[in-house]
Formats: C-alpha cells, sequence, structure tokens
C-alpha cells in the first residue's frame, strides 16, 4: 500500500526516497500521541516522498539554470575578445 501511494503522488519515487522518509517520519518526537503508528506512516509518507522529490526537482531546475546562465556569460567573453 505505501509504496502504491508514493507512487501515484511521485512516479518517479524510489524505494530510497521512501525508506528515507519513513526514517524521518520514525525519528520524530510525536509517536508517544500517535494512536495509529501504521496509519500515520500510510498517510504522511507519501506526502512527505512526493514533497521531497519536487524538492529535488527544483534543485535540479536551479542547478541547469546556473550552468546555462554560466555557459552564457562564458560564449560572451569568448566572442568579446
Amino acid at each position: 500500500m505505501l509504496w502504491n501511494d508514493c507512487r501515484r503522488k511521485a512516479p518517479e519515487c524510489t524505494a530510497a526516497v521512501i525508506l528515507e522518509q519513513v526514517s524521518i517520519k520514525l525519528k520524530m518526537k510525536c509517536w508517544a500521541g500517535i494512536q495509529n503508528p501504521v496509519g500515520f506512516l500510510l498517510t504522511s509518507v507519501p506526502s512527505a516522498v512526493q514533497a521531497a522529490i519536487s524538492a529535488s526537482r527544483r534543485q535540479e531546475h536551479a542547478k541547469a539554470e546556473g550552468e546555462i546562465e554560466l555557459a552564457r556569460r562564458e560564449t560572451q567573453i569568448r566572442f568579446q575578445h
């Protein structure tokens, strides 16, 4: 169920990303107040995976934009000389 829900929210996610998010959830200090731990993981991990994948995409996009800008500047410098 967890795998399917995560893949539904973020089709490109991997088992490593899911396990990382489960690990983060298991380290939370609020476990004493959670009455249904399995339900908590089944509902919170897919959203966390989706957020992690989205953040990763934004970082990759920003990196690509930076590389494009750097190449553009280098090209301008070459043609000025």
